[in-house]
């Protein structure tokens, strides 16, 4: 690009570094990209990546004529402050931050030229699903200048700005919930006796199938009739973590409290109860039993929830997977921890 069709970056962390891999990997890497990132080692792991950028103070970014906010939502508002005053009057700003609505953007820094993304790692390797919201400000000139931007990226479908905090849990976040489980049934494959390509191709087409046979409207019936569910057991309180935390997540995005009902669903489910003893209104007394059973009821449980497996007449488990367990730790009830 010419110098006054200059990009920059506020924030250099994994956002910027995948939309920058995805620039790269079709050749349609922008010239020159500036960014602004005050972490050091956030600073290294962004030149290793992608050596042609060039690293700048925010004065240097602000001066732009395209600035995509890359920053957490806790600091974005300080980052608008920041840049108050110092926008050239063409510029535009594409927030990749969620929870910043437009209109405080548009007071923060002084302009109507403002784009609203929500990217996901995907890019990367342009398969990405970037929902976008375009305001008032930007002509068409200007959207048809941003989608051809966009485009190496994947799709970038245009959204209501309400829908926004959505595509960001179930979206941008969505590809963590999904990673590890494919990474350990492909470790299993190849350790079984596939080869890392023949696993790979293998499973991308199990995912895809899967995701497509999923949108049908018998898919329910068909997965809860199927005969093998090796994962049976463990579904519900997989269903239920997801719905928990992820609920959670979205009202804190959204500015939506919980509902009273959501928070009180984990306490209720059968399969994260209380541990044996403890009383409540909400359930009957339990019977009294000694702190040795409680203990190993409770241990039991937390086994249970975190997956590990007991090697046969001892004690101490035998962890799968010491990240698995660390996640499905995090993800308990406070009552089980």
């Amino acid at each position: 690009m010419k110098e006054n069709q200059s990009i920059g970056f506020v924030g250099g962390g994994r956002v910027v570094r995948f939309l920058l891999e995805g620039w790269q990997r079709s050749g349609a890497l922008p010239g020159p990209v500036r960014v602004f990132e005050p972490d050091e080692e956030a600073r290294d792991r962004l030149i290793e990546s992608c050596p042609e950028v060039e690293l700048g103070d925010l004065d240097g970014v602000a001066g732009s004529r395209l600035i995509f906010l890359a920053v957490h939502p806790p600091i974005v508002e300080g980052v608008i402050g920041s840049l108050s005053g110092k926008l050239r009057p063409e510029a535009i700003v594409v927030s990749l931050v969620p929870k910043a609505r437009m209109s405080a953007l548009e007071a923060g820094l002084g302009t109507s030229r403002i784009v609203r993304m929500i990217p996901n790692a995907p890019s990367a390797i342009g398969e990405g699903y970037n929902p976008v919201t375009y305001n008032s400000g930007i002509d068409a000139t200007v959207r048809r200048e941003l989608e051809a931007l966009f485009a190496p990226w994947g799709e970038a479908p245009e959204v209501p700005e309400d829908h926004l905090e959505i595509y960001a849990v179930v979206t941008a976040m969505g590809p963590t919930y999904f990673w590890y489980q494919i990474q350990e049934l492909r470790n299993l494959a190849v350790e079984f006796g596939l080869t890392p390509e023949t696993a790979d191709r293998a499973i991308g087409r199990m995912v895809e199938g899967t995701t497509r046979c999923s949108s049908c409207r018998e898919a329910p019936t068909r997965w809860t009739s199927w005969p093998v569910r090796p994962l049976r057991e463990i579904e519900p309180g997989v269903v239920e973590a997801i719905d928990t935390r992820l609920r959670r997540l979205y009202g804190r995005l959204a500015h939506r409290p919980e509902p009273a009902h959501a928070r009180r669903r984990l306490r209720r489910s059968r399969r994260f109860r209380r541990l044996p003893g403890a009383r409540s209104r909400e359930s009957p007394p339990c019977r009294s039993i000694s702190t040795r059973q409680q203990v190993r009821s409770a241990s039991r449980s937390i086994r249970r929830l975190v997956g590990l497996r007991f090697r046969p007449g001892e004690g101490d488990p035998l962890p799968l997977r010491d990240e698995l367990a660390e996640g499905s730790i995090s993800a308990m009830p406070t009552a089980l921890r």
